[in-house]
């Protein structure tokens, strides 16, 4: 099993986060194609301090 943990700092706008998100989703396909392989995504977006 893989885990990551992950801080991820984008650019202020709803743009630039969606396109991260998007890579990121692009990134992983790979290895959620392999036989069975799940995958469990949580999201936490959080303000910066």
């Amino acid at each position: 099993m893989l885990t990551v943990i992950a801080e991820i700092r984008t650019r202020p706008g709803q743009h630039h986060r969606q396109a991260v998100s998007i890579s990121l989703r692009k990134s992983f396909q790979p290895f959620l194609k392999k036989r069975g392989a799940t995958a469990t995504r949580r999201w936490w977006i959080m303000p910066r301090a």
